[in-house]
């Protein structure tokens, strides 16, 4: 019995898992209308907010926040859907 279990422990593995990025045309067709609407999505803030309560600056870095979540999400989910 140990030397069937070690036999298969040293085996190479049966099952090959491959990570392949596809582009989308549509997807980046519809990135860079939404990049020419609201701005580049790479998360770094290129003005300060000034004349602003703290409030505003909070709302702004959550959205900001929020923004990332969302297009990861769109990301995994459309890797998940490639790979079936």
């Amino acid at each position: 019995m140990r030397d069937a279990v070690e036999s298969l422990a040293a085996a190479p593995p049966r099952i090959e898992v491959k990570h392949e990025i596809v582009a989308d045309p549509g997807m980046a067709e519809r990135l860079k209308r939404y990049e020419a609407r609201f701005g580049d999505i790479d998360g770094e803030v290129m003005e300060r907010i000034t004349n602003h309560t703290e409030v505003d600056g909070a709302a702004a870095h959550f959205a900001d926040d929020v923004q990332t979540l969302l297009m990861e999400f769109v990301f995994t989910l459309k890797l998940s859907k490639s790979q079936q």
